[in-house]
């Protein structure tokens, strides 16, 4: 065995144990508490949803009543998180944060799946009234992380639907084949069908066992799939890009013109695609948010930026989103003033390499 094999072997008994250990904890807080609230992160995309919905079956399997927490307006939802809305609409009740209170208990337990940002989480002015919580995330931690003693928070994951495919197992839960196709769904669209940097040998692992439990590998595929209207407004955004050097490119969408989160990652990957080091879109939410999704190689370390903006989430992949008085324009002028300094290189510079 080569020292590489025994330091992935090392890493993936150290990745069960933990597993192992927050499995537990995760057990005694379920099975202690009255009521389970599931939430996410704002602008859901089928990572998050599909996560949500695999935790729904474990509190269901503990016989705890569960509610998964969007607050999303229907409008800014994908059309593949609104089709698995949609199919599961019977098995799993979904409430909006103004109804926590009319539900809630002093014992209740509040999951928090697919980030660990409190900046970033659905219901985060009703974080303070769970005195219990759980994080299950793939993201890096940060300054605005929930506080918890209760999670599982693992960057070189590919994706929540990864872990929480993986607890179900540990649960002995059952699932149909829908249930697996929108799991599987959840790590296509982070790993980029497979093709992220972050997919590893328990990617692939997971996904066979998915397929043992017959999910639809095109439906899964399908359901990453961008309307007509999406792929027009990715590449006019696409076509706003300005490349400042081979180091870093941005596209930026008008002040007055509205993106969906699921638009700005699309365009991001796009850029990605020139061979650029950091490959950002920026564009707005709303009439309150301007968004910005950011990818890397590597080389750049996006998580630290988007850090700055308020957001996070890994070495290779990143968002932010700025509630503050400001435009896209503002956004991408600060955004510049950032990375140049360090990461730009002029074409003199370039031709002398």
């Amino acid at each position: 065995m080569t020292d590489s094999e025994r330091k992935i072997l090392t890493e993936q008994r150290n990745y069960r144990a933990e597993l192992n250990e927050f499995r537990k904890k995760l057990k005694e807080k379920i099975e202690n508490s009255n009521q389970v609230f599931i939430t996410t992160h704002i602008n859901s995309d089928i990572d998050a949803i599909s996560s949500a919905i695999g935790i729904s079956l474990i509190a269901n399997k503990l016989k705890k009543k569960s509610y998964i927490i969007m607050d999303d307006k229907l409008e800014t939802i994908n059309t593949g998180v609104l089709t698995i809305i949609d199919a599961t609409s019977n098995d799993f009740e979904r409430i909006s944060s103004l109804m926590i209170d009319e539900i809630k208990t002093d014992n209740d337990l509040l999951i928090v799946t697919d980030t660990n940002n409190i900046e970033l989480v659905s219901c985060k002015e009703y974080i303070n009234h769970f005195k219990s919580i759980a994080i299950i995330d793939h993201h890096d931690q940060n300054s605005k992380t929930i506080p918890s003693l209760t999670k599982f928070i693992k960057p070189q994951t590919s994706s929540t639907c990864e872990i929480v495919t993986t607890l179900l197992e540990d649960f002995r839960i059952d699932y149909d084949s829908d249930i697996a196709t929108y799991l599987l769904a959840g790590i296509y669209l982070d790993t980029k069908g497979l093709r992220s940097e972050t997919t590893t040998g328990n990617t692939f692992s997971i996904v066979g066992k998915l397929k043992d439990k017959n999910a639809n590998i095109k439906f899964a595929e399908e359901l990453q799939d961008e309307t007509f209207e999406t792929k027009l407004k990715v590449n006019d955004l696409i076509r706003l890009t300005n490349n400042y050097s081979y180091r870093f490119a941005i596209c930026c969408g008008k002040n007055e013109e509205i993106f969906s989160q699921e638009m700005l990652a699309k365009a991001a990957d796009e850029l990605q695609g020139f061979n650029n080091d950091m490959s950002c879109a920026i564009g707005r939410l709303n009439e309150n948010t301007v968004s910005i999704s950011s990818r890397s190689n590597g080389k750049i370390n996006v998580r630290e930026i988007m850090e700055i903006f308020g957001g996070g989430g890994s070495l290779y992949r990143g968002a932010a989103q700025i509630t503050d008085d400001t435009t896209t324009e503002e956004v991408q002028k600060k955004l510049v003033k950032i990375l140049k300094p360090n990461f730009y290189i002029s074409e003199q510079e370039l031709k002398n390499e």
